[in-house]
């Protein structure tokens, strides 16, 4: 029963376990926001769009290296169709909140508590009783909501700590050490429980 329930989890989060995946997007965004941080004046944005091609040019070798080792899972229409409406919907929360974030001077981060809701969701749909991949995905949300509230805790300019010029450029550095450590523990996670699970799973 036991290795049943693994298979169904494993099933649904196929895609989302496979943590490799999000590793080279956290590394462009840390080396966007160290660039960012090192900036005095508006300058070329060929770095920063460089980082990302080079981002997305790691993805392949990552996409076929799961595809490889690990195999594919079949997937209903209906679950990818819900995943990039759920996507969509994230995209423009953090859109939104990045405008806030630029636009007004608040208290708290509001870039950073989107991105809160954004691993909260995650976490959720990764839910199978307390395992170690959804308590990882609770931890990080808990740090998030933490870093952009810290101002109204009474600790200001904590960003200056780490190095960092401003609010948004802390939060966002936080989120890119975020994507790639929990994305090491989810890979971790993901090729155990592949180990002892069936080889063909479907959702």
């Amino acid at each position: 029963m036991q290795s049943m329930s693994r298979t169904s989890f494993l099933a649904v989060n196929y895609p989302n376990l496979q943590g490799l995946k999000q590793i080279p997007l956290g590394l462009a965004l840390l080396l966007v926001t160290l660039w960012a941080n090192g900036q005095n004046l508006a300058h070329s944005l060929y770095l920063p769009l460089l980082f990302m091609v080079g981002s997305f040019a790691l993805l392949i070798p990552i996409y076929r290296y799961y595809d490889h080792l690990f195999g594919r899972v079949t997937r209903r229409l209906t679950s990818v169709g819900l995943e990039i409406a759920a996507g969509g919907i994230c995209a423009l929360l953090v859109s939104a909140a990045f405008w806030m974030e630029i636009t007004f001077k608040l208290p708290f981060s509001p870039l950073g508590l989107a991105m809160t809701i954004f691993l909260l969701f995650v976490s959720l749909r990764m839910w199978r009783r307390l395992s170690r991949v959804f308590v990882t995905g609770l931890c990080s949300s808990a740090l998030m909501a933490i870093v952009s509230i810290l101002p109204v805790l009474g600790i200001p300019n904590w960003w200056s700590a780490v190095g960092m010029k401003n609010h948004i450029l802390g939060v966002t550095l936080v989120y890119s050490l975020i994507m790639i450590v929990s994305g090491i523990l989810s890979h971790i996670y993901f090729a155990y429980s592949l180990s002892s699970a069936p080889e063909a799973v479907n959702e």
